[in-house]
């Protein structure tokens, strides 16, 4: 499929066991974004959940020159290998555990337009754990000595904000491209994907339009800091400060302190969906992602239907 002429192309991605959060996080989208298309990536999803996008036609299947068996972290950095053959102006990717609260993409457009962006911008925020390059590899060492040396090779300064790639918009199809050409040959590491991203974005000498991490890309700790405006309101508002929360990432460290898996079985006509969800252990946050998943599968009777016969449902 190929779509043309589109303004911003919305892209996630996910394999078979993120599943369930791809669907939460469709659910967000068509409460917040209704109308607004979410594409995603196929990084090892099963025939059956691979049926039903393709049914929804928001499916992008593996190009024919991605290697198999890789790394989901592979697959992100590949991104631009699934859309290459699309017309777009601008990409806005979103990591699927990931939790839009908020109209985001008018928001976007509503900063890119603040700051008089030009042709080669990117919109992302600072990652939570490291402010710049230099933070991040001095605080990793040795884990991370591909990422130093892709820094040396492309003459990067230490002082450059090491930025997230869960969430970001930027319109240069060629850095797309050259983030897709690092991900062919860089050994695996911790967190390859985004450090390719950063060497990728940063060697573009890109117009960077930082996002405020504290309301863009709230994580682990930071998830407890947001406060929900009316739990009781139709659509949920969430607040850090006094300010505005437009995504929060479910996401946290090793240990787990505040983000957990669970199972998950909702019953449906036809057979139950069953798998795992990541939650933020905030009782009303978990009650909020299990309200959009059912939202998501349940709102409308065509996804339940699709969802059955595209044979995922046990």
């Amino acid at each position: 499929m190929i779509v043309g002429n589109m303004d911003t192309l919305h892209v996630t991605g996910a394999n078979a066991a993120y599943f369930p959060m791809l669907c939460v996080l469709q659910g967000a989208y068509q409460l917040y974004m209704p109308g607004t298309r979410l594409m995603v990536c196929d990084f090892g999803l099963t025939p059956g959940q691979a049926r039903f996008l393709a049914a929804k036609n928001i499916l992008l299947p593996k190009s024919d020159g991605l290697l198999l068996d890789r790394h989901v972290y592979y697959y992100k950095g590949s991104m631009y290998r699934y859309m290459e053959h699309m017309d777009f102006a601008s990409m806005l990717w979103i990591d699927c555990d990931c939790l839009p609260v908020g109209p985001l993409d008018q928001e976007l457009k509503t900063i890119v337009r603040q700051n008089h962006a030009g042709e080669n911008h990117l919109v992302a925020a600072v990652d939570v754990n490291a402010a710049t390059l230099g933070d991040f590899v001095r605080n990793h060492r040795d884990q991370v000595a591909p990422m130093t040396r892709l820094m040396t090779e492309h003459h990067l300064s230490l002082d450059l904000p090491y930025l997230s790639a869960g969430l970001f918009l930027l319109n240069n199809h060629a850095v797309l491209d050259q983030y897709a050409r690092i991900m062919q040959d860089i050994p695996e590491h911790m967190l390859f994907d985004q450090n390719a991203f950063n060497v990728a974005v940063h060697s573009g000498n890109m117009a960077l339009i930082e996002l405020d991490r504290d309301v863009w890309n709230p994580s682990g700790a930071l998830l407890e800091a947001l406060t929900w405006e009316d739990p009781t309101a139709a659509i949920p508002v969430f607040y850090r400060d006094g300010k505005r929360v437009w995504n929060i990432h479910v996401s946290d460290g090793k240990e787990q302190q505040y983000v957990q898996l669970t199972k998950m079985d909702v019953a449906m006509p036809g057979g139950r969906f069953r798998g795992l969800l990541r939650e933020p252990r905030r009782e009303d946050m978990r009650r909020l992602i299990h309200e959009l998943l059912v939202f998501y599968l349940l709102e409308t009777g065509e996804n339940a239907r699709l969802l059955r016969e595209s044979g995922v449902l046990e």
